[in-house]
């Protein structure tokens, strides 16, 4: 389902195509659309979403995705009926992502690149052959964790390198007494590749379907629009990087029964930080860095805990 390209929609298998014709990408989140005047500079260019042409070609890029996902959907369940067969041997299913992805919350169209909560969280669900009932755990788990799973499952031992914790202590009662309660969340900001034409931060072409034939055209021309405006959108590109050179952040991301926070350090010419308190702006609309400088309390807490997760990084 991901698409070869951040800039490109994704290419659902052919009999899937137009399967899911007229879904819209969500609109009803609190921060779609939301002004982003408290964030860094990037997000700050942010101008709100036009209402005509680009939630078309957003609506599009969210169907392809969906349809995309109709084949994954597919040979998952052949998966789980080949184990479901095999019942001499314990297995072992974990079905997850390697990002979230935007469509228009805080006015970013599309992409990732950016700390916030729709673009960490990812789904995590996990089919262990035990006798144990399904459960929800409410516990930090990181991608990385699934090879340090897969590590322990079949040697007994954790990996050399990489990092990650075994998650088979959250899967067997009773749950560890201590566990992970904050990470690091890192990003190295990225310039236009070279001979890449900046589109801004909207679609820069389209392909549509004039008559028989596919065309190419510049989203932003009198007949892109008209296209979009007809249905006869096909797929878009460069929707776009919402991301520079200096776009460049460590965070600390906590999540324990007396903490559920971000706190963010940028490195560009403000130092810019932004810190959210989920617990009381679970959208993350209110940067409550914003505006003043504050050396004690929970901020310097979170900034000494951030160089300390960097260290153990290095």
């Amino acid at each position: 389902c991901h698409s070869s390209s951040m800039q490109e929609a994704a290419y659902p298998a052919r009999r899937h195509e137009g399967a899911l014709a007229g879904v819209r990408h969500p609109r009803w989140m609190p921060n779609y659309n939301a002004s982003a005047r408290t964030k860094h500079w990037l997000m700050r260019q942010r101008r709100p979403i036009p209402r005509r042409h680009m939630p078309r070609v957003m609506d599009t890029l969210h169907q392809r995705r969906l349809e995309s996902l109709l084949a994954v959907d597919e040979h998952v369940g052949a998966l789980l009926e080949l184990v479901a067969r095999n019942t001499r041997r314990r297995h072992l299913v974990a079905f997850s992502s390697d990002h979230g992805f935007a469509l228009g919350e805080h006015r970013q169209p599309a992409d990732k690149r950016q700390p916030y909560d729709h673009l960490l969280r990812i789904p995590l669900r996990v089919a262990w052959s035990g006798t144990h009932a399904a459960a929800t755990v409410d516990a930090l788990a990181l991608n990385v964790d699934l090879a340090a799973t897969v590590v322990a499952l079949a040697t007994g031992g954790a990996p050399r390198e990489g990092g990650g914790r075994s998650l088979l202590p959250l899967l067997e009662p009773p749950p560890p007494p201590r566990w992970r309660r904050d990470f690091l969340v890192s990003h190295r900001g990225e310039g236009p590749a070279p001979g890449e034409t900046p589109c801004g931060l909207d679609a820069c072409w389209c392909e549509i379907r004039n008559h028989s034939r596919v065309v190419r055209v510049d989203c932003n021309t009198f007949d892109g629009r008209r296209a979009v405006r007809r249905g006869h959108l096909l797929r878009s590109g460069a929707l776009y990087y919402v991301d520079s050179a200096n776009n460049t952040f460590d965070c600390v991301r906590t999540l324990d029964r007396g903490a559920d926070d971000l706190y963010c350090e940028f490195d560009d010419d403000e130092r810019f930080v932004e810190y959210y308190d989920h617990r009381v702006d679970p959208w993350q609309l209110h940067n409550l860095a914003h505006g003043r400088r504050s050396e004690g309390g929970v901020e310097a807490t979170l900034r000494r805990r951030r160089q300390r997760l960097r260290e153990l990084r290095a």
